[in-house]
């Protein structure tokens, strides 16, 4: 995330934030809780149905594809050991041609 990324997240932030503190005074805090948690159910609502959504979709994509395969192409000077702790990918990880 860059720079001008991370101050116009934090500026569309601040500016909701503000935004949803005037809302709340200029209605009233009684009618601002209960809208927001009329608002609040519609969003959990809606994530829930998407989240449903995803679990059955996916199930259906795996159970027609067949199981998961794994493929590692290396070359000739790659080495891979999951079991220990190195993992050295290329030519000793240096720069160039070998």
């Amino acid at each position: 995330m860059t720079i001008t990324q991370r101050r116009m997240l934090w500026g569309g932030t601040a500016i909701i934030g503000i935004g949803i503190i005037g809302l709340s005074v200029w209605l009233g805090f009684e009618k601002a809780s209960m809208l927001g948690s009329v608002v609040g159910a519609i969003f959990g609502l809606i994530a829930a149905a998407i989240g449903f959504h995803q679990l059955f979709s996916a199930r259906g994509i795996n159970a027609q594809s067949g199981p998961t395969r794994q493929s590692q192409q290396s070359g000739a000077s790659s080495v891979n050991i999951q079991a220990g702790s190195d993992l050295t990918i290329g030519n000793d990880n240096r720069f160039g041609s070998p």
